[in-house]
């Protein structure tokens, strides 16, 4: 019997079989290390080019312009507002009414101090009668006295002689004598007590016209603020502020108006507490008012903090645009250093002065590989790169924070 030997395979086919899989092993290593490197769209993300030169660092706000010069209107008595005649915005001239004011109370009291002011001068005049009348009984007094010393002094000098020849004796004239040594000492007395009645009459006179004084200028500041029931305007302007409304009853000291005056404008900042460190007075700053743009300086730096923020105001030449106004909303750039040759981007994402940050640079392969970058200052949309990369490297500054931690190329689909 004979035995059939099985066909033996030919060795094309094993060499096949192998190529198919050495193809399968490589495509498998290159997708791997594509899949290996991340990628990013080119539609997603921001990219920005280094550039050299000259530039500007300046502080980016906003705010408003104020008047340099303001008056504050205060209520002088309690009151109740009746009539309003200009609200918030009026341009106004000196002297014009802004609001009626009434005040039953302080009528009240202009009469009581009309009242008190009369009893007062009334009170004078019967102290002038008394005084008077004072003065005739010392001065009657007076007189009579003087008028018996002139008859007793003849008496004496007639007994005087009387006694020398011994016609009277001698007692009889030491008790005239003693007469007249006494009534010339009672004269004396009496014309000092008219003295001291008389500075007594001054001191008397000058408290009541001290009094009357006090009342007048009691009746005086009544009537004066019986007048400010007419707020009028201090001075020429624009009313900034007019918390006023009909019937509102106002205490003293709440304020009636504010006035600015609309000769010279300042202009009131909002600076970054982060940035403020930079600002100084005398520094130059341009503000934009709307289409125009004016050159101003730093006037002051607000020591307080308020919400994150602080108040620099900025004085501005005396002629400005015709759209300046009270309260424009306007921004500004404050200047803060000219540099004559810096290299520097548009800000990226999350970028913070004087740190390092990892961004993206992008080369000609269609890649872009991580570099450590140390910026500088800021200004508005660019910041200085003190180090890590050179002018005319193209840079992504969208947020790829989370492709930086991995610190490994990306490729840009």
């Amino acid at each position: 019997m004979d035995l059939v030997k099985p066909a033996k395979p030919k060795k094309t086919k094993h060499y096949i079989v192998a190529v198919c899989l050495m193809v399968v092993i490589v495509v498998y290593l290159l997708w791997q290390q594509w899949a290996s490197h991340s990628s990013v769209r080119r539609a997603e993300i921001l990219v920005a080019e280094v550039k050299q030169g000259p530039l500007t660092l300046s502080v980016d706000s906003f705010g408003e312009l104020r008047s340099a010069e303001q008056f504050l209107l205060n209520a002088q008595s309690a009151a109740i507002v009746k009539v309003i005649h200009h609200k918030a915005g009026a341009i106004i001239r000196k002297g014009d009414v802004i609001a009626e004011l009434v005040s039953p109370d302080l009528v009240l009291q202009v009469q009581q101090a009309k009242q008190a002011l009369r009893q007062s001068r009334t009170i004078k005049e019967q102290l002038l009668l008394t005084q008077q009348r004072e003065l005739l009984n010392e001065q009657t007094q007076l007189m009579q006295k003087q008028g018996a010393l002139k008859t007793l002094a003849l008496r004496h000098r007639a007994e005087q002689n009387l006694a020398q020849q011994g016609i009277i004796s001698a007692l009889n004239f030491a008790q005239t004598e003693t007469t007249l040594h006494t009534l010339q000492h009672e004269i004396t007395m009496l014309e000092q007590q008219a003295k001291q009645l008389q500075a007594l009459h001054d001191s008397a006179l000058i408290l009541a016209n001290e009094e009357i004084d006090i009342r007048e200028q009691e009746l005086n500041n009544l009537l004066e603020k019986q007048q400010q029931l007419e707020v009028r305007a201090s001075t020429s302007g624009i009313i900034e502020r007019m918390p006023l409304a009909l019937g509102q009853r106002v205490n003293v000291g709440d304020e009636l108006a504010l006035i600015g005056s609309n000769q010279s404008l300042v202009a009131l900042l909002s600076v970054p507490q982060s940035q403020v460190r930079w600002v100084e007075t005398g520094q130059d700053v341009m503000v934009k008012m709307q289409a125009n743009t004016v050159k101003g300086k730093v006037l002051r730096v607000d020591p307080v903090v308020t919400n994150n923020s602080v108040e620099v105001e900025v004085s501005l030449p005396n002629i400005l645009p015709k759209q300046a106004r009270v309260q424009l909303s306007i921004s500004a750039s404050i200047v803060i250093k000219h540099l004559a040759n810096a290299t520097y981007v548009q800000r990226p994402a999350n970028a913070k002065d004087n740190q390092t940050q990892t961004l993206f640079a992008l080369s000609n392969d269609d890649t872009a590989e991580p570099v450590a970058i140390t910026f500088g200052a800021s200004t508005g949309k660019y910041i200085v790169i003190d180090s890590g990369v050179e002018a005319g490297r193209r840079l992504i500054i969208s947020d790829l924070a989370y492709l930086a931690s991995l610190d490994e190329t990306i490729l840009l689909k």
